[in-house]
């Protein structure tokens, strides 16, 4: 199977809102694209020695806004499973 090289955070734009829910000290909603990269991804990314690869459930978009609603796992570099699951 071909892998998918996932790349979201390319596509939002400076002002984008993101939200984490769930129960982590992450979870909580981002008012900017460079916030977001700079608490969550960045830092996230460089634990991974394997990228997040996500299970998309469902996605919604009306007008500019645009909601996906996924599950993801990655491997870490000293070798555990990450899994997000927020619909559980």
């Amino acid at each position: 199977m071909e892998e998918w090289n996932w790349r979201p955070f390319e596509l939002l734009t400076s002002d984008v809102e993101w939200t984490i829910v769930g129960t982590s000290p992450l979870s909580k909603t981002y008012h900017s694209k460079q916030e977001f990269l700079d608490v969550v991804i960045n830092p996230f990314n460089a634990r991974m020695i394997k990228p997040l690869t996500p299970e998309v459930h469902s996605i919604y978009s009306d007008g500019d806004t645009v909601i996906i609603l996924f599950d993801a796992s990655a491997t870490a570099i000293v070798s555990m499973v990450f899994v997000y699951q927020p619909l559980q």
